[in-house]
């Protein structure tokens, strides 16, 4: 690997990283259902079941 790049290949990998990025956001994927709110697990209320906590 080359310690130092010259300006000319900074540029032109900065303009390549550009133009990938912009390509990105034409071909994507499509929406994601929406969701119903968070949901919590039979598992999350059994943790704390036997949780002495002073009140």
């Amino acid at each position: 690997m080359k310690k130092y790049i010259s300006r000319r290949e900074f540029i032109q990998t900065g303009f390549g990283a550009g133009a990938a990025l912009a390509l990105m956001g034409k071909i994507s994927l499509p929406p994601a259902p929406p969701s119903r709110g968070m949901k919590l697990g039979f598992v999350t209320y059994q943790w704390g079941r036997d949780w002495d906590l002073p009140t």
